[in-house]
């Protein structure tokens, strides 16, 4: 990819989250930056200011470095998350020309992602989505760099990838195993990477807590397993039911669920059958806006959310009617490409989100670190040359 290329696809991606970022820029806070408050202010990763476990530590030192690079300036901490969401799409551009051999292709890629109403959205708001997939992007790009830097690179962007979620290590895990097919120094050099990105943490997790993930697993399992997530989940906000599990720790609440899942076996197939198919629903997952002052209320068994807000049918309409084009066009793609070991980071991503979220359950922020990869297929059916991948020698 040249430099006028890459300058382009930048632009091309950062432009309409610049207009959203002077338009609606993000009006509340998060526990993300909650916790860059008490990197900042303590210089520890918990809250109030003691050290926790319970969420992974890159995109909290994101914001504690962007508001100290800006003077604590929402919208210019903002602004550089963009830039990390151009860096994405120039990433994205170079991995579908290298994939595809197209550079009709390559454009189609980075047409939809620079307009994909939700990324657009989540790159003028305070979670880790954004960040999240350009890294994915990034990983996937790395992967296919036939020169010494490339495993390297490879390996640091997946353990940055953990270290914003924990969810996608598998990712990390199959990418040596996907570079030893080239050659085993490459396998190692990216295994070393990514264990000396991650390793840290986990060590320090370990002494806080004895634990080398986040401390939420049990949390996610719990709530997506009861009677009331039978009855609500997908659709509506998952943290609702949070004040169902009381104060169990997070081993007891995993324990519990699988419990539950032991009790039921056939109820817990048939929720988690309905999550694989919530994971490639093109609407905004949850179906409403539910904020903290929304209430899980029951009566005689039956559950419901008291207060919630419907989304717009505007906003519904657009993620749904453009997610509805990625997948078909994917759909196309991938029946015209056929199966590729070229593709392995990509479908690494895909087969992890769409597990993860299976097994707990599946909401739009969770689910979109994947769709660059399904943006990546939607591209070949507009590629003449899109049967023929690029050999990752050549220069790009």
């Amino acid at each position: 990819m040249n430099r006028s290329s890459a300058a382009g696809a930048f632009v091309l991606c950062v432009l309409p989250r610049l207009i959203v970022l002077w338009l609606a820029p993000a009006s509340e806070q998060t526990f993300y930056w909650h916790y860059s408050s008490s990197l900042l202010e303590h210089g520890t990763l918990g809250l109030p200011g003691a050290p926790d476990t319970v969420v992974e530590p890159l995109y909290p030192a994101f914001l504690a470095a962007a508001r100290r690079l800006t003077g604590d300036r929402l919208s210019a901490v903002l602004a550089l998350q963009i830039l990390v969401a151009g860096a994405g799409g120039v990433f994205l551009h170079g991995l579908t020309r290298s994939l595809t051999g197209s550079t009709r292709a390559a454009w189609l890629a980075t047409l939809l992602y620079a307009f994909d109403p939700y990324l657009v959205r989540q790159s003028v708001g305070l979670m880790e989505v954004v960040v999240l997939t350009a890294l994915l992007i990034a990983t996937a790009w790395s992967e296919r760099r036939d020169t010494a830097a490339g495993p390297v690179l490879a390996g640091v962007f997946a353990g940055a990838a953990v270290l914003t979620r924990f969810s996608v290590a598998p990712v990390a895990g199959a990418l040596p195993l996907l570079l030893a097919r080239r050659s085993w120094k490459q396998a190692a050099l990216a295994a070393a990477a990514i264990l000396l990105v991650v390793t840290p943490w986990s060590i320090r997790n370990q002494r806080i807590d004895g634990s080398v993930a986040p401390s939420r697993i049990g949390i996610n399992l719990a709530v997506s397993l009861s009677d009331a997530a039978e009855q609500l989940l997908p659709i509506h906000n998952n943290d609702r039911l949070v004040p169902l599990l009381g104060a169990q720790t997070d081993r007891e609440l995993l324990s519990s669920a699988l419990a539950f899942a032991r009790a039921n076996p056939w109820r817990t197939i048939k929720m988690k059958l309905r999550n694989l198919v919530h994971v490639f629903n093109p609407r905004l997952l949850p179906y409403d806006y539910e904020p903290q002052s929304a209430r899980l209320r029951e009566q005689n068994g039956r559950y419901w959310i008291e207060g919630g807000i419907p989304r717009s049918r505007a906003a519904q309409g657009m993620h749904g009617l453009w997610r509805t084009m990625i997948l078909v066009l994917a759909i196309v793609g991938l029946a015209t490409r056929g199966l590729r070991w070229d593709d392995g980071v990509l479908w690494a991503v895909v087969l992890t989100i769409t597990a993860v979220c299976t097994v707990f359950f599946p909401t739009t922020r969770l689910t979109t670190p994947m769709v660059f990869a399904l943006m990546v297929f939607a591209g070949l059916p507009f590629g003449a040359d899109g049967r023929r991948g690029v050999d990752a020698h050549s220069p790009q």
